[in-house]
């Protein structure tokens, strides 16, 4: 690491990794059968116990759904996040490392959303495509905020 990094940047340039491994895990899951098709399955072959929340089989089904459904957003600010922080032993400026992480990010959000067309019993969602795109968002301007606030912290 130069004198020129970020001082919270990773010791190591092999961190980069860390958010490729991210996108291909998101990308496989991406690739599994919709979550709706939890519904048609019975929960006692998925090792679900509906019964001790006491749900319907149908009901349960239909919680796990949407619950990953809102796993959205979250994934993509950690996704900027990861994306930003281990750019910064390769990219010593915060703007540059924000410019690096969108251009990666934002076409990945849209991309991995699009991909979904490919997979049966899934489709492409408006809604999610657009609560991947405002997690990236979210994710630089937490990055941002959280990397100025610790250069007044450390001043």
């Amino acid at each position: 690491m130069g004198s020129s990094a970020h001082p919270h940047a990773p010791r190591s340039r092999w961190w980069i990794l860390f958010p490729i491994a991210l996108m291909i895990s998101m990308q496989i899951v991406s690739g599994l059968p919709h979550p709706a098709a939890i519904i048609e399955v019975p929960a006692a072959s998925l090792g679900l116990r509906a019964e001790l929340l006491e749900l319907s089989e149908v009901e349960a089904g239909r919680l796990v759904h949407l619950l990953l459904n809102g796993l959205h957003l979250p994934a993509f600010v950690c996704l900027a996040l990861a994306w930003c922080w281990s750019l910064a032993s390769w990219r010593p400026q915060a703007t540059r490392r924000l410019k690096v992480a969108a251009l990666i990010c934002f076409p990945f959000a849209v991309l991995n959303e699009l991909s979904q067309v490919a997979v049966p019993q899934r489709l492409a969602s408006v809604a999610d495509g657009a609560a991947n795109t405002v997690g990236v968002a979210i994710g630089l301007a937490l990055y941002l905020f959280v990397d100025r606030w610790s250069k007044k912290v450390d001043a």
